[in-house]
């Protein structure tokens, strides 16, 4: 990054683009030709300020991907909502379907988290797989959303809320025990929570406002955000 070197950044940003484009077209004239020694599976990084080159190898390519394998499923573009299971502007909305008292904040669930692990309330994480394999927080339980109605997953939660409630199995609790939903930005939290609260009796449900992203700049801020 030159952010700080901003003062040579417009002589640099001017060289650059020349000296990639001479590597490309060096890279043209050996693969028309026929030499063996190319960029093929490699990536090449060129470092301007410190005048320095290297490489990375890459893997080869996957021939059981669905976009370039041998055998592509995915031939033509497809449809980003139904892909990403959200809209283009999904950024910029915050949904509002929660009482205050099922709602708590990123710092409210961090002094939650600091208590004896009895005491400590069982987390789950409702964002898809991929999301939730790039971070989460320790001991969160993964549960998509897209999930959260089908008897399988249910039945998971069911024995995780049973060993939060001392070892019922039924998802039943005696006294008050509280399950906290987080997701990326605190609305799809809200939709588990209102589909939870209807199918366990004597749980409490609630989840962080803001989430995942009001937890990394209220409480974590090494705690990625995407």
């Amino acid at each position: 990054c030159m952010h700080e070197y901003i003062h040579v950044c417009v002589e640099l940003c001017r060289v650059v683009p020349g000296v990639i484009g001479v590597l490309q077209a060096i890279e043209v004239v050996k693969i028309a030709t026929g030499m063996p020694s190319t960029l093929s599976q490699r990536l090449l990084l060129f470092d301007a300020l410190e005048g320095s080159f290297r490489t990375v190898r890459l893997r080869e390519r996957k021939h059981s991907c669905v976009v370039c394998g041998t055998n592509p499923s995915i031939t033509a573009p497809i449809d980003y909502e139904q892909f990403c299971g959200a809209s283009p502007s999904d950024k910029s909305k915050s949904l509002s379907l929660l009482d205050d008292s099922q709602r708590i904040t990123a710092q409210e669930l961090a002094q939650r988290l600091a208590l004896p692990p009895s005491e400590q309330p069982l987390v789950i994480d409702v964002r898809p797989p991929v999301q939730f394999q790039i971070c989460s927080l320790p001991t969160s339980l993964n549960l998509p959303l897209t999930t959260v109605g089908a008897q399988q997953s249910l039945s998971h939660l069911e024995r995780q809320i049973g060993e939060l409630c001392n070892g019922k199995s039924d998802g039943s609790c005696e006294g008050k025990k509280e399950v906290v939903v987080v997701c990326r930005l605190g609305n799809d939290s809200q939709k588990a929570v209102q589909h939870l609260s209807k199918r366990f009796d004597g749980i409490k449900f609630c989840d962080v406002v803001g989430g995942l992203r009001r937890w990394a700049t209220a409480v974590d801020s090494s705690f990625p955000v995407y």
